[in-house]
């Protein structure tokens, strides 16, 4: 990769961040006004009600797939097995720590939104269990910073041609794991959106060290 690369990434991490602070502020400010409130309820409502189907049925079942890898022991075991991989097969343990420092840190930063902002859960599946308030959603908050330094981590890594499906390959798992939780009644759509973009904020550190660091080993 050109070091011409590298540094438009470098310019790329305080936008990451800002952007993603905006845009979690704005929602945080919105979500208890029109039209966020609004879009918010409608949604919850109809996508609560069109899960009778058998396709319905279908996405509702991949939905919770997506959401159990998401709940904290199997993410936690999750995320031990990808810092393990990437000390042993890909020899990098400095970035093995920062993943585990990423997601501690994200983990803990989503914790202190919860308790503060303090909104309450979706009320649409009685039988649902869930722990903590509803902004931001932690699974899709998690899912931002993981699949996200994954996919940074590999970038520099592979060949160019396959790089358009690496990113789609992430973006996907991400929507997925976070659009599982409105589908399943667990969260509101600006809890998932809310919780992207603090993510994106959360990782904007590790995106600084890993541009850094291989601008000067790939470069």
């Amino acid at each position: 990769m050109s070091r011409a690369l590298f540094r438009r990434q470098r310019r790329t991490t305080p936008w990451l961040a800002l952007g993603g602070m905006s845009g979690f502020a704005l929602l945080a400010l919105g979500f208890a006004h029109p039209p966020v409130s609004t879009l918010d309820a409608e949604l919850g409502q109809a996508l609560f009600a069109w899960r009778d189907g058998a396709l319905a049925q279908a996405c509702v079942a991949l939905a919770r797939l997506f959401d159990g890898l998401g709940h904290a022991p199997v993410q936690a075991a999750w995320v031990v097995l990808i810092a393990v991989l990437l000390a042993s097969l890909g020899g990098d343990r400095p970035a093995a720590g920062v993943l585990v420092m990423a997601m501690l840190g994200q983990w803990g930063v989503n914790q202190l939104g919860k308790t503060l902002i303090d909104r309450p859960r979706p009320q649409l599946d009685p039988q649902l269990y869930t722990v903590g308030a509803s902004f931001p959603s932690g699974h899709a908050m998690s899912a931002t910073v993981l699949y996200g330094f994954l996919l940074l981590w590999l970038w520099p890594r592979c060949r160019p041609g396959l790089r358009p499906w690496l990113a789609l390959a992430a973006i996907g798992w991400i929507a997925a794991q976070a659009l599982a939780r409105p589908l399943l009644g667990a969260h509101y759509l600006s809890d998932v959106l809310a919780g992207v973009a603090l993510g994106l904020a959360c990782l904007a550190p590790a995106h600084a060290w890993l541009t850094q660091r291989d601008s000067h080993a790939f470069a």
